[in-house]
């Protein structure tokens, strides 16, 4: 037998699943299979004539999206006076968050009814309860919006600092103690100090109280507990399997306004000159700790060994570059080049840009600008350009990673999620590279007259909006005279006409 997430009932899903045909009702043996068709296997009768239980096909109409079994279901409650009252859905940013989708809404003090996927103009009230279903590191996100707390105000009494906090998943035991058992009688808080804020169970989403919930084995519990819940209860026989969230700290929006303050202080006391910038980082860093907006097991976590040694062995490899004469080389390599083919300074300037952004996409932006500093020094001090110019149009070669998935962290944080292909980089990233070299190395020939490339480039932006201003006004206009009413006005009446042949059937309940 398939498992899937250590459920009883495996699932195998290609995707959509198949309509069911002449052939839905066959015995297994002749049933005609199609690429994609999801599979169920459960328990059946040897030797039954009857249609074989033992493999399903699901269709579209006998069974519900194959998602909604492995979802969380977590209720979440508005803050009165918090920052999502009084707003709708759409201006909160409760629409379309990533791995999450709005079930339901419980207006406050009419928890009998609710309202079945509302709309993005539904206006939230103070402790209105919200839905959601979604995936563990959807109902994680979750917690990073201001203005909702989770609906099991058992929460609030948890005996934890928010930077200890964690989402742990845990899964109930066959045999566990907590099986049959109501969340409200099992005094999960006293005996675990952790809150049941989700609960997944193969076969459907829950959409309960949580203290309503009656546990089974197999149950996947979401937790909202302390970083030591997994030393402690990793061997206990309730639990099947327990194993933490990444990254499921709660934020602390009320530590904003000190991290923000000492922040500017830091920035403005570097710009005036006051400390040196590692100085100044120090002393903040120090701050934050004092402050409570940084844990010590954060700070330690935020020192990136493996970019720090990059970087370190970048500048070894440059120093040697430079005390073995390859950098200077190179550089003469380059002026040579453009003086052969009559580009002079230019030329010099767009081969170390191209040189440098070919290295970034690489080995890294802080490592081939360690990497081509010595070279790009040389370059200029042969072709009699400002050193500080070359160091300027070295930083923004260096920052122009669009061309790889590897070129930068970020790059590679949307490479997995977002579906991306290397060929969709060298899409995107080749325009925007040519237009930042132009660009770059046109502000550097220019020196003094720098405010020329400001005019310039905020004059093409205007331009542009409003050449397209102007292209709407004249098609709406062309539109009015040839048939007599604007556009909208045509839109509104077709949205009239389809409301009228909508049949209103009532709130939807849950």
């Amino acid at each position: 037998m398939l498992g899937l997430g250590g459920s009883s009932d495996a699932m195998i899903s290609g995707g959509e699943s198949r309509e069911s045909g002449e052939h839905a009702n066959a015995p297994a043996g002749d049933h005609f299979f199609a690429p994609g068709d999801p599979l169920s296997s459960r328990p059946g009768t040897p030797g039954s004539n009857s249609p074989d239980p033992d493999l399903e096909v699901l269709s579209r109409e006998g069974a519900e999206d194959i998602r909604a079994m492995t979802d969380f279901t977590c209720p979440v409650r508005v803050i009165p006076g918090g920052a999502v009252e009084g707003k709708t859905l759409a201006a909160a940013g409760l629409r379309g968050l990533p791995g999450l989708f709005l079930t339901a809404v419980q207006k406050a003090g009419q928890e009998s009814d609710a309202v079945a996927a509302p709309g993005g103009d539904y206006v939230l009230s103070a402790d209105d309860v919200l839905w959601f279903a979604g995936d563990a590191a959807g109902i994680s996100s979750l917690r990073r919006i201001p203005g909702i707390t989770a609906e099991n105000q058992q929460v609030d009494k948890l005996k934890l600092h928010k930077t200890d906090r964690r989402l742990v998943q845990a899964v109930v035991a066959i045999g566990s103690p907590l099986t049959n058992r109501a969340i409200r009688d099992v005094r999960f808080r006293t005996c675990y100090d952790a809150v049941i804020i989700a609960v997944q169970r193969s076969g459907g989403r829950i959409q309960a109280k949580i203290g309503d919930i009656v546990l089974q084995a197999g149950d996947v519990l979401l937790l909202d507990t302390g970083s030591s819940f997994l030393r402690l209860y990793k061997a206990d026989p309730a639990f099947a399997l327990v194993s933490e969230i990444e990254n499921s700290a709660p934020p602390q929006f009320d530590k904003l306004l000190p991290a923000c303050g000492t922040a500017v202080v830091m920035i403005a006391v570097f710009v005036a000159g006051a400390l040196d910038l590692f100085v100044a980082a120090l002393l903040a860093s120090g701050i934050m700790l004092a402050t409570g907006c940084l844990t010590q097991n954060a700070a330690r976590g935020a020192v990136k060994w493996e970019v720090i040694t990059t970087i370190a062995a970048a500048f070894g490899i440059s120093a040697c570059m430079e005390a073995t004469g390859v950098a200077s080389a190179i550089a003469t390599t380059l002026v040579g080049g453009a003086s052969g083919i009559g580009a002079g300074t230019p030329g010099v300037l767009i081969a170390v840009y191209i040189a440098t952004f070919f290295l970034c996409n690489v080995v890294g932006n802080n490592a081939a600008a360690a990497l081509m500093y010595p070279i790009a020094a040389g370059a200029a001090e042969q072709q009699v350009i400002d050193r500080d110019q070359m160091a300027y149009l070295l930083m923004l070669a260096a920052s122009a990673s669009f061309m790889s998935p590897f070129g930068y962290q970020t790059n590679l944080m949307v490479y997995g999620p977002g579906g991306y292909v290397f060929a969709d980089f060298l899409r995107f990233g080749v325009p925007m590279q040519v237009v930042q070299m132009i660009v770059s190395v046109g502000v550097v020939l220019l020196g003094d007259l720098w405010w020329v490339g400001w005019v310039a480039g905020f004059g093409a932006i205007a331009c542009i909006y409003g050449g397209r201003a102007a292209a709407a006004a004249l098609a709406t206009r062309a539109e009015t005279a040839k048939t007599g009413a604007p556009p909208s006005a045509k839109k509104l009446d077709g949205i009239r006409e389809e409301d009228e042949t909508v049949v209103d059937k009532g709130p939807n309940m849950v």
